[in-house]
């Protein structure tokens, strides 16, 4: 296990000097989550400080914190994947990914399940929060500013046909949808709505055959906790009506020999003060990775 305690891709709520989701991985790690998966230590690669106010040169908040941090946890998620064995990381807000995203592209060609309530393709233009959590997806598929797209040759992060966007539910109006840009790529998209009709598992099954060709060398998931139904997981910034049980989709996938790591994101432990949703979490991770 890697901790990403980030929260440099957020806006601060009111009343909050600072958002909250950096606190995870030492929360979860305090209610017994390595006991669980009988996994070593947790190994923790901490942020640059956090600051509230918006880069301009790039419309995005702690812009050149977050290129900096994502080359330092993609040097620690080399190391890691070195080792061998099921890499899970615990953020941190979702712009951990461009870390992880990184360290994969520097091995070769990754698929990318993207588990989350919201598809994250804003742009700083698009985006009423300017925080990259919102903006993810879109910088580790190479749109957005270049400071936070352009890694040299590694450059896209992801290959947009290696998404699929999983499980989102935040689309009320297209024509509107701060997120729309992507439409206009080749990300595959299944929406909650497609997954129901489907069923969990075989919506599952379908979208990681998607991401997992003949030249990808691995699958990394994405499990943004956002995704779940907000009556049971609340502790989020963004708590949308609706949502799924994904103990099916993660089972399917974390037992899958061609997934090879998977990072969670967005809880967040100052929503959760009796715990109750970092215990439901833990449970969720230990059903998932029971046989892995």
């Amino acid at each position: 296990m890697l901790g990403a305690p980030s929260n440099l891709g957020l806006m601060p709520q009111e009343g909050e000097p600072e958002p909250g989701a950096w606190k995870a991985p030492e929360i979860l790690q305090s209610l017994g989550l390595a006991n669980r998966l009988g996994a070593g230590p947790l190994r923790t690669v901490r942020a640059p400080p956090y600051r509230p106010e918006v880069d301009p040169a790039t419309g995005v908040r702690n812009a050149q914190a977050l290129r900096q941090y994502s080359e330092t946890l993609a040097e620690a998620v080399g190391e890691e994947l070195n080792s061998g064995g099921f890499l899970l990381i615990l953020g941190g807000d979702c712009s951990v990914l461009l870390g992880p995203a990184l360290a994969l592209r520097r091995r070769g060609r990754y698929g990318l399940i993207f588990f989350d309530g919201h598809t994250d393709f804003k742009l700083p233009d698009t985006s009423p929060s300017k925080g990259a959590a919102g903006m993810d997806l879109a910088f580790v598929t190479g749109h957005g500013p270049k400071l936070l797209t352009d890694f040299g040759e590694h450059t896209p992060l992801v290959r947009e046909a290696d998404v699929v966007a999983f499980g989102y539910r935040d689309v009320q109006d297209p024509a509107t949808y701060t997120s729309k840009a992507v439409f206009d790529t080749d990300v595959h998209r299944m929406d909650l709505a497609e997954v129901r009709r489907r069923g969990v598992a075989d919506a599952a099954r379908v979208a990681l055959d998607a991401v997992a060709g003949q030249d990808v060398e691995g699958v990394f998931v994405h499990f943004d906790v956002d995704v779940l139904d907000s009556e049971i997981m609340s502790a989020v910034d963004t708590p949308e009506a609706g949502g799924v049980l994904p103990d099916e989709a993660l089972r399917t996938w974390c037992n899958d020999s061609r997934v090879i790591g998977m990072e969670v994101t967005i809880y967040d432990p100052d929503r959760d003060p009796d715990r109750r949703c970092g215990k439901l979490l833990i449970d969720i991770l230990t059903a998932a990775l029971r046989d892995r």
